[in-house]
């Protein structure tokens, strides 16, 4: 008898584990193969519809797809902008080592990551993923792409660690941990030192046209992230934002790095499929975080120093993702952002006023008194 019980409680616990190792095949099957969203997929469907049979008149397409277009707002379909700003960086890449297929029957984990198509070395880091706390799994990037957009990022990422490999303290490769912002607002001097933030001030400092208060949350992301990115600990990966985090799919889909670097997650989720210039985006439509309480409030200026830093006011604001917002030409470019964040129905968003004069007047009445003290 008791063995008979024994026996049953086993069966159930082997269905049991049967039914949380399907759930775990389809999620590497969504993520290990190429897909778009439903709104790509419903005029990828439709387009080969009409492709392939162009004679039959009055066929309802709608009646073969599940996806229904009409669920979609006008606003949705009204503007669609990403073949503009579409890069066409690495089509060879992707088709040679991403599969079109995924496994059609029930395999185990290990069986079902080989049959995603992807090369030893990128199969091994994929079951890091499974096998490793989340905080030790970074982004399986697309290491062989040096462009402009990659080497921003890579660069001083490559440089960082060879620093601290070779004995240079940590600290001074990451910075201080109150992220310093001088450099996005003057150019680099000789005795200017290389660190985390200084690199992420400059990265901004080199673009025109976007809200300054967007240059700074982004400045504020860039440093957290890159600051795991090169020393991983827990520690550092509970300073990211959750939203600057990697995706699941960014840890399991070798990638170009320029998907890495955008706020949203869905955003550089699709970017890993359809890689788009978010940065013209943001220049030509505008984004905003939607503050209010001005420069002055956002940029603390040490007194004894003139130091500018990142406040824990416009940190604690910019953190939580619901006070971002997009115009509706930036969403156009990256539909992925419809009806999950706030979509402005202005095509374009003007940069907010940000006073930056003030700011720097403020600075520079600090450094003289430091001056004329020093005299």
């Amino acid at each position: 008898m008791e063995r008979s019980v024994a026996l049953g409680h086993a069966l159930d616990r082997i269905k049991l584990l049967e039914e949380e190792k399907e759930k775990l095949i389809r999620m590497v099957k969504a993520l290990t193969t190429p897909s778009k969203s439903s709104w790509q997929t419903y005029e990828l469907a439709v387009g080969m519809l009409e492709q392939h049979a162009p004679a039959v008149k009055g066929t309802d397409t709608q009646k073969y797809l599940k996806t229904d277009k009409s669920k979609h707002s006008a606003s949705d379909a009204e503007l669609d902008l990403r073949t503009e700003y579409r890069l066409h960086f690495s089509n060879a890449i992707y088709s040679s080592i991403m599969s079109v297929t995924s496994p059609a029957t029930p395999l185990s984990l290990s069986d079902a990551i080989p049959c995603a198509g992807y090369p030893p070395h990128i199969q091994a880091q994929q079951m890091r993923t499974f096998r490793c706390p989340e905080y030790e799994v970074r982004p399986l990037l697309l290491e062989a792409e040096a462009s402009p957009m990659a080497t921003a990022y890579t660069s001083f990422r490559d440089w960082a660690c060879r620093q601290i490999e070779s004995g240079e303290p940590k600290e001074n490769i990451l910075g201080p941990e109150r992220i310093e912002i001088d450099l996005l607002f003057r150019a680099r001097e000789p005795s200017d030192p290389h660190t985390v933030s200084t690199w992420a001030c400059e990265y901004f400092r080199a673009l025109q046209g976007i809200d300054v208060f967007v240059c700074l949350a982004g400045i504020f992301n860039f440093d957290r992230f890159m600051r795991w990115i090169i020393a991983p600990s827990a520690e550092t990966y509970a300073n990211i934002p959750p939203g600057q985090r990697p995706t699941p799919c960014q840890r399991l889909v070798p990638h170009h790095p320029a998907s890495d670097l955008p706020v949203l997650p869905e955003l550089r989720d699709g970017l890993i499929y359809d890689l788009r210039d978010f940065i013209l985006a943001s220049q030509s439509y505008g984004t905003t975080v939607n503050w209010h309480k001005g420069l002055d409030a956002a940029v603390d200026v040490d007194p004894d120093t003139a130091k500018m830093t990142i406040s824990d006011l416009f940190a604690h604001h910019i953190w939580n993702l619901d006070n971002w917002s997009f115009s509706r030409g930036f969403a156009a470019v990256f539909p992925e952002l419809r009806r999950r964040y706030r979509v402005l129905p202005d095509v374009v968003i003007p940069p907010t006023p940000s006073r930056v004069e003030e700011l720097l007047e403020k600075r520079d009445s600090i450094l003289k008194g430091i001056k004329h003290e020093g005299i």
